[in-house]
């Protein structure tokens, strides 16, 4: 069972909470969204509402696999999200899940989660152990979530000052 515990000042001790965290993940995720001017068109994560290619996707997509590369991750499996959004805009999200590397760790520990934004990185990092969420980041939001599954963890966010609020369910 995981306690969630938000991180308010992880900024500040982003490169403590990834250090913590990072060695004892074996799969990361992240996200690349697909706009769409109107909800009437959502049949291709590439398409516009005008059936066009959506360049912005298109370069947001190659960024991303330049980053895998760059990285020397590996993909593991890819899927895509369901439609989110308002009445005027939607989107869909292409998810990569991919291998840790000690590339993409210097990677996370030299850039804020909140940067992590299209079209220079993919979005919504996520770190997992097994098939469990350890580390949740919402760019847009900038939100960071550890999921405490120890005294161990409550202890390092101690530690290290991390403020922290429990997210009730």
């Amino acid at each position: 069972m995981y306690l969630d515990l938000f991180c308010f000042n992880y900024a500040e001790n982003q490169k403590a909470l990834v250090e913590y965290v990072y060695d004892s993940c074996d799969l990361i995720s992240f996200n690349v969204p697909s706009f769409h001017h109107s909800k009437s068109n959502t049949q291709s994560i590439a398409l516009k509402d005008d059936g066009n290619r959506d360049e912005d996707f298109i370069i947001q997509n190659e960024n991303t696999l330049t980053l895998i590369r760059e990285c020397n991750m590996k993909i593991v499996g890819t899927s895509v999200k369901s439609e989110y959004g308002d009445s005027k805009y939607s989107y869909m999200l292409q998810v990569y899940y991919v291998t840790p590397t000690p590339e993409f760790k210097t990677l996370l520990m030299n850039n804020y989660f909140r940067d992590w934004i299209a079209p220079d990185f993919p979005e919504d990092v996520i770190l997992y152990k097994g098939n469990n969420p350890r580390l949740v980041t919402v760019s847009h939001e900038e939100l960071v979530s550890l999921k405490m599954a120890n005294v161990e963890d409550m202890a390092f966010m101690i530690g290290e000052k991390i403020q922290f609020s429990r997210v009730e369910e």
